[in-house]
């Protein structure tokens, strides 16, 4: 340990030891202050930023939350900063409790079956912040469907229809009802009840041996369609894919798989719903965006002839 001495340079003088003392003091009790112990709760100078997206869901649905905390002089708040959350009417926040990394963090907001403007406090020591969200039983749903593969020969075949739900800012929309119903052949899941995943996915199995309308229609009403052709031609447009709920800036891989047995493909062609396309075969792709994106891919014979795949969605996330 070092040990640090005052002398005074008149040790009879009583005023100059006085000065050395409220010198040591002063920059002592400064140190102390500007010494602040990273988890400790915000000051009365902070100020705490909340962020709710999407701010309107329907019933059972979700939100992220999003803190930001800055001091008085918008510097983020220390690592480990502790912020709670609060719900006012009904609902509940998970994690409750998070701790600031570089002056934010997340947390989600989960809906009940109760209506109405839901606001949620976040708050570390004296300081909080609030932002409201907006439940509601006829929040608007997009719902598009797609069938894999959507043209057969003479025969009919097995087709996987997928359907993707998400609400209008186009986050997926989980543990949502939907039911699946055909003009033709029959579905595995016999028309009962299917919840869609996290990425707001449900999928379904079509047998049919003549040109059938798939159609979708959620618990709520909304609903989307597509159709499988039977009997249309030599050429079968097929795709694939190697992620269809990727990450923003996250590279996918967009397989052609069509029928073509007589090898009269001469272009194949990607048009990926962000206003970017491109030809080839066999492509990748990334997203700078979070979104549910239509993918359309087509491919033309030698004659010019072109055979269009049914849209395939694509959901981004942050």
């Amino acid at each position: 340990m070092m040990t640090i001495r005052f002398v005074a340079p008149d040790a009879s003088s009583s005023n100059m030891k006085i000065r050395v003392i409220f010198t040591v003091t002063f920059f002592l009790v400064i140190f102390l202050f500007s010494c602040r112990p990273a988890g400790d709760r915000a000051s009365g100078g902070d100020h705490l930023f909340l962020t709710a997206d999407p701010q309107s869901i329907g019933f059972n649905g979700t939100s992220t939350l999003t803190v930001t905390g800055t001091d008085a002089n918008g510097v983020p708040l220390p690592d480990g900063t502790l912020v709670s959350f609060e719900v006012d009417l009904a609902g509940n926040v998970s994690p409750r409790n998070v701790r600031l990394l570089n002056g934010t963090a997340t947390s989600t907001y989960h809906a009940t079956s109760t209506s109405g403007n839901i606001t949620i406090t976040a708050f570390s020591g004296s300081v909080d912040a609030t932002a409201t969200i907006t439940v509601a039983d006829n929040v608007e749903e997009n719902v598009f469907v797609s069938a894999n593969p959507a043209t057969f020969g003479s025969g009919g075949g097995t087709s996987l229809i997928t359907a993707v739900v998400t609400d209008t800012s186009g986050k997926p929309i989980e543990n949502l009802g939907v039911t699946f119903s055909t003009t033709a052949g029959t579905l595995q899941s016999g028309g009962a009840t299917i919840d869609t995943n996290s990425g707001g996915v449900a999928t379904d199995t079509l047998v049919t041996t003549e040109p059938a309308t798939v159609t979708v229609t959620t618990d709520d009403g909304f609903s989307g369609e597509t159709s499988v052709n039977v009997g249309a031609g030599r050429i079968v447009c097929h795709m694939t894919v190697s992620n269809s709920s990727p990450k923003v800036g996250e590279a996918i891989t967009f397989l052609d798989t069509s029928e073509d047995p007589g090898g009269l493909i001469a272009r194949y062609h990607w048009d990926f719903g962000d206003t970017a396309s491109v030809d080839g075969k066999n492509v990748q792709h990334a997203y700078s965006a979070a979104n549910t994106y239509s993918v359309v891919h087509s491919v033309v014979d030698s004659q010019g002839n072109t055979t269009t795949c049914d849209p395939f969605p694509i959901v981004v996330t942050q």
